[in-house]
């Protein structure tokens, strides 16, 4: 049985002091930093509309479930912002530090169980998950929190052992899904276990397979049918097949360290090598079975098996290896490992010095963190986000009654740029991403190589440090000519689907670029109202040509009994030459009842 080790009283006012401070330092990150894309995502797709079960959602693999459903709480008691979005996480981080320094008090070595919790608290690329709404911060307090009472379930054998085990891995599995091999390992230890200890009595086995029923069984088989409906509608999309070494080794190894390159996975490899000698090692001194009652190979046991069935599955199931973020899961596994076979093999062997220079990586997270701490960016999404800087820059130049400029940036700018627009009540159009890049838009978020002789059509006019990103302003203004002005009106109280603006065939418009501006007034008792304006381009024969659109919804959440009024519009990218069709219309997804009144007007831009 493992021996659990106290911490004296001035270490525990060091723990509280390394708690407070990587706290702090994470409130401070939620409140200030911008919002990435994915955060983004969670809250248009999952948070604002309450939408997040699956398989009565967007099915991708955004969907953090437990987050998702955490985060609509908060969202539903306190509003929108950054913070209160983040909320979930950040408390999540409680929890997480608890079981660290649980997890650590069975180190025997002072020295090692320090290492395991500042490694732990401090290495950015962990810790900066619960500055962010994602589900992956929570998913490794809960993942800790199962191993911790899988350890202690196999030293004391009790039943609210196994229970709170089996509680917290299936938690962690809502968070994360990526944590379902994770979650078929530690269910099966359990379940091993219990089968060695036939001698329970019969009340207690009836409890124990109660618990498997409800805490296993049942959720495995809805998790299992959702996953395979993920991969089938290609919603799995992170990662790739290139393989463990090369993807995901290395991209985790630059996510943690920042560096790029062999040098960190080739320690890394070491590192596991030794790992496993020192496995070998404890097996064969104390002549046991490990796998069944020893808690000091329990983070290496899972690593391993999480590796075999990251290898088998990519290598026969064509699943995509983990990526970076998809991957976070191996780094516990890969540090707890590290430290809870050097402080057995310092037991065994009696050699204290001789194990110790085994910890000598954990030391560049601390120092790491110091590094690289700051509150405007973050390093796990460096280049999806911008600064909301941006954003009010180009909202000043809207005079009074004008249509909002337009905007040009890649797919993972348009999220952002709408989470600031919602939180400034719709007042901007959406970025154009359809026909990225184009010099077309009156501003752009880019990079300084993403548009090809950028300086003959913009000027610079901010720079955010942090990403290299650039907010360019054209320097000659398109000037809009009217081509026509349609008025609309839906019938009373309409609930289709669809609801037809305007439709006109090209004529002589091919090869230009116009620009389509609305002015309606819009009334729902929908919250929020999920609709969206869409243009539609077509030749002759109905094939698509051109698809955008304006989300109501992201745009502002109520559009009130007495019209809200919508003042923004879209370009339509230089029309091609076998354009023959052109119609807008109303997408009401949900058929919720609306009014709508007013009038769209077509631009050639000059």
């Amino acid at each position: 049985m493992t021996q659990t080790y106290a911490y004296p009283k001035k270490e525990k006012i060091l723990l509280w002091i390394l708690f407070l401070s990587v706290w702090a330092y994470l409130w401070l990150k939620a409140i200030l930093a911008p919002m990435a894309h994915d955060e983004a995502a969670t809250f248009f797709y999952y948070v604002q509309n309450h939408s997040f079960l699956p398989f009565f959602t967007q099915a991708d693999a955004n969907n953090h479930v437990l987050n998702s459903a955490l985060t609509t709480l908060f969202y539903l008691l306190f509003g929108s912002s950054p913070v209160v979005l983040r909320l979930a996480s950040l408390l999540s981080f409680v929890p997480y530090f608890y079981f660290t320094v649980r997890l650590s008090s069975k180190l025997s070595n002072s020295i090692i169980r320090w290492m395991f919790v500042v490694a732990f608290t401090t290495a950015a690329g962990m810790i900066e998950f619960f500055a962010l709404c994602r589900g992956y911060g929570m998913s490794m307090a809960l993942l800790l929190g199962a191993v911790y009472y899988l350890m202690q379930a196999l030293q004391t054998d009790r039943t609210q052992h196994y229970a709170l085990c089996l509680l917290f891995a299936l938690l962690a599995l809502t968070a994360n899904f990526t944590l379902l091999i994770s979650f078929l390992m530690i269910f099966g230890w359990l379940f091993v276990k219990h089968l060695s200890r036939l001698r329970r009595g019969a009340r207690q086995n009836a409890a124990l397979t109660a618990l498997y029923v409800v805490l296993v069984f049942v959720p495995l088989v809805a998790v299992l049918k959702y996953l395979f409906m993920l991969q089938n509608t290609g919603a799995l999309y992170y990662g790739s097949l290139l393989g463990f070494w090369k993807l995901s080794v290395h991209s985790i190894a630059f996510m943690f360290t920042g560096f790029s390159g062999d040098t960190v996975p080739r320690v890394v490899l070491l590192l596991f090598a030794l790992m496993a000698v020192i496995c070998v090692y404890i097996v064969f001194k104390q002549k046991i079975i490990p796998l069944l009652f020893h808690s000091h190979v329990v983070f290496f046991v899972m690593l391993c098996a999480n590796i075999a069935a990251i290898v088998f599955m990519g290598k026969v199931m064509k699943i995509n290896y983990p990526e970076d973020r998809t991957g976070l899961y191996l780094f516990p596994l890969f540090v707890g490992s590290l430290c809870f076979l050097a402080d057995q093999a310092m037991v065994l062997s009696g050699k204290k010095y001789l194990w110790l220079p085994l910890m000598l990586p954990l030391v560049f997270f601390p120092i790491n963190l110091i590094y690289s701490a700051n509150f405007s960016g973050c390093n796990i999404y460096p280049y999806d986000r911008f600064p909301q800087r941006f954003f009010d820059r180009v909202a000043a130049t809207q005079k009074p009654g004008d249509y909002p400029a337009t905007v040009g940036g890649n797919s993972v700018k348009l999220f952002c740029w709408t989470y600031d627009n919602y939180r400034a009540n719709g007042s901007q159009a959406p970025v154009h991403y359809w026909n990225y890049p184009s010099t077309d838009e009156d501003f752009q978020i880019v990079g300084d190589t993403d548009i090809h002789n950028w300086p003959k059509y913009y000027k610079r006019i901010d720079t955010d440090p942090f990403t290299g990103l650039m907010l360019l302003q054209r320097k000659t203004p398109w000037q809009k000519l009217l081509l026509k002005t349609v008025a609309v009106a839906a019938p009373e109280n309409a609930g289709d689907e669809f609801f037809t603006l305007g439709q006109f065939n090209t004529d002589s418009l091919h090869g230009k670029t116009l620009f389509f501006g609305y002015k309606l007034s819009i009334a729902s008792a929908a919250v929020p109202f999920d609709a969206r304006i869409v243009i539609d381009v077509s030749d002759s024969s109905h094939n698509n040509l051109s698809y955008q659109y304006l989300c109501l919804n992201w745009i502002r959440l109520r559009y009130n009994a007495t019209g809200a009024i919508l003042l923004n519009g879209m370009l339509v990218h230089q029309l091609p030459p076998q354009a023959s069709t052109i119609k807008t219309y109303l997408w009401n997804l949900r058929k919720k009842p609306y009014k709508l009144k007013g009038e769209f007007s077509v631009y050639e831009m000059k």
